[in-house]
């Protein structure tokens, strides 16, 4: 007999499920696989109509562009029928939209066990941003004066001292900011205490002779009035910066050091565009815990899977997040490339056939069959895994005892430098996935496989013997959780000549890294990251934060290694082709897949990082101070 802690195993009669389909700002996602302007032809359906065919119930929650938001019940009495019900338009990013499916599903098929699907993108750690407490702190104009619990401010040093304070920001067109953050003219003038810029000749004015506002901003030629805060305002509204720096739509915030705004919640690049996957209708993390929570309270129950099938969360933020709530887990620590659930089907046709099966198999089992469809296709390289979510308290304690262990070391080192430069060495070794969108797997980009690092560290770092054995149960926590793992190049790579390598056995789900080679450059959810105490400072900043930063001491760990990195820029993703699964893509030269090979553009291995580090190692100083 099963243990109580031992998941039930799942049969096809007692299951229903659940599909989650956020698509309404995203017309790569909603036209797929051609230019489909009708809901009714999306090969989603088709797809779920099958399951239903397989004796499963289906619920499904699609929201489409320019569409109202639908609720969609298939029955396997009649798969052929399709039951649909307006729900007007839905904000699919906010927790009751995720928690009324669950309850709809509870009530309308009592007794079933529930299996759920979340489409869509995904980013890894999504911070839940409270967009009020933000505007708030940019009415005040303290925005510059971010503060966490007492007087901490994040990121900070070991002197308590903001990093935004030490480094100085170069914003697009050159223009440095000054601490308070008003920028200057390409021309170097300095800023007035309201933040307006000057001219070289130090004039108030900018030709065309308009007084400023008692706020101090100059006004365009013909008189235009500025904001409050100093900068000229354009047609738009929005105040733009010398050289085409970023935009404050709507008025939105700018983070602590004049970089790229929030308006919204998602970052804009330079000149106003929205960034890619932010800009999606993805559901912060914290707000997706709070949604099964209200979707299953009452029930006393816990969906049997949850499959994340959208890119990057297999997150170990993400899927401690949801443990308390779901027996297994499976998904995808790097890119996956969405098909209109054409391999849901398979999966519930293997469930039929088996009788019963373990949940963890079954969540397999979609990893599995979606790397089955894609690998017919080529060039649509995968890594997912699968685990039962109670391994996830003995993820949680590797990490803790491995942040613990490396911050031991870097506080009471004589070389603290040196010992930065080690663990530095030990990330570029590890497997990264590209948050950057430039396909290459190495730093700037933000996410680390943890699988990859803790062996890296183990390896690399014997000679430290708390940090060598905490690596070490850290792996043997993560060991099995990987089930596919290709080496291939993407098919977003025009010319094929970037190599995705995910044969690593030691992989198995992501961690949020932030600027891992120390560079400067911060991930703009780096602020809320390292934010993990909200409304104990002037204002508050998020409505709420993962359980995973506050039970552990990996954020410690984040701001010791960065104590000496001076902070230079917020860096967002670039604009990126939606990956979407595609037919007809030429195949790479086998050849050209060689095992163990870095993703580098005709480079070298380990690629043009990994050299930078391998070199100041070799040069390292005689003497650290």
């Amino acid at each position: 007999m099963p243990s109580d802690n031992t998941p039930l195993p799942v049969q096809a009669q007692d299951l229903c499920l659940l599909v989650y389909a956020p698509f309404g700002d995203d017309y790569a996602l909603s036209r797929y696989p051609g230019d489909n302007t009708r809901w009714r032809d999306h090969p989603l359906l088709a797809s779920l109509s099958e399951v239903a065919a397989s004796g499963v119930p289906v619920l499904a929650m699609l929201d489409l562009p320019g569409e109202p938001t639908r609720l969609l019940q298939i029955d396997p009495a009649a798969p052929a029928a399709l039951r649909e019900e307006i729900c007007w338009k839905l904000d699919m990013a906010a927790a009751p939209s995720l928690s009324g499916l669950l309850q709809t599903a509870l009530a309308r098929y009592p007794g079933k066990r529930l299996a759920l699907c979340l489409e869509g993108h995904g980013s890894g750690y999504l911070p839940a941003i409270d967009k009020a407490g933000l505007m708030h702190l940019h009415e005040l104009g303290r925005l510059g004066d971010w503060q966490r619990a007492g007087q901490e401010q994040a990121p900070f040093d070991a002197s308590g001292r903001s990093v935004y304070e030490r480094g100085v920001p170069t914003l697009p067109g050159g223009g440095p900011t000054l601490p308070g953050g008003g920028p200057t003219l390409p021309g170097g003038g300095p800023t007035l205490p309201g933040g307006g810029p000057t001219l070289p000749g130090g004039g108030p004015t900018l030709p065309g002779g308009g007084p400023t506002l008692p706020g101090g901003g100059p006004t365009l030629p013909g008189g235009g009035p500025t904001l409050p805060g100093g900068g000229p305002t354009l047609p738009g509204g929005g105040p733009t910066l010398p050289g085409g720096g970023p935009t404050l739509p709507g008025g939105g915030p700018t983070l602590p050091g004049g970089g790229p705004t929030l308006p919204g919640g998602g970052p804009t690049l330079p000149g106003g565009g929205p960034t890619l996957p932010v800009s999606h209708a993805s559901m912060p993390t914290w707000v997706l815990g709070q949604a099964l929570a209200a979707g299953l309270q009452g029930s006393g129950s816990r969906l049997a899977v949850l499959h994340l099938a959208n890119c990057f969360n297999m997150s170990v933020e993400v899927l401690h997040t949801v443990a308390p709530y779901a027996d297994a887990a499976s998904g995808y620590c790097s890119t996956n490339y969405f098909s209109g659930a054409a391999s849901y089907p398979a999966v519930f046709r293997r469930l039929a056939q088996a009788g019963s099966t373990a949940a963890v198999t079954l969540a397999g089992w979609f990893v599995e069959e979606n790397h089955r469809l894609l690998s017919q296709r080529g060039r649509h390289p995968l890594v997912g895994g699968a685990l039962e979510l109670r391994r996830m308290a003995d993820v949680t304690r590797g990490v803790e005892q491995l942040s613990d262990a490396l911050l031991q070391e870097l506080r009471t080192t004589r070389h603290p430098r040196r010992s930065r430069r080690r663990i530095e060495a030990a990330v570029v070794k590890a497997q990264q996935y590209d948050t950057s969108g430039d396909l290459l797997l190495e730093g700037p980009d933000q996410l680390t496989d943890l699988h990859s690092l803790a062996h890296c560290m183990a390896r690399d770092l014997e000679d430290w013997p708390e940090v060598h054995t905490a690596a070490l149960a850290l792996c043997r926590a993560l060991e099995g959780i990987k089930r596919v793992g290709d080496i291939d190049s993407p098919w977003m790579d025009d010319r094929g000549e970037i190599v995705w390598d995910f044969t690593d056995p030691h992989l198995a789900m992501n961690i949020f890294l932030p600027d891992p080679t120390r560079s400067g450059q911060w991930d703009w959810r780096t602020p809320f990251y390292v934010d993990i105490n909200p409304g104990q400072g002037p204002a508050r900043l998020q409505v709420g934060v993962v359980p995973f930063l506050q039970e552990t001491n990996w954020v410690e760990f984040v701001r010791e290694y960065h104590a000496d990195t001076v902070f230079r820029a917020i860096s967002v993703p670039g604009l990126f082709t939606v990956p979407t699964a595609r037919h007809g893509v030429r195949p790479v030269p086998a050849d050209r897949l060689v095992p163990g090979q870095r993703a580098a553009r005709q480079a070298p291995v380990p690629g043009p990082i990994a050299r930078r580090v391998a070199t100041m190692l070799e040069k390292d100083d005689p003497v650290d101070d």
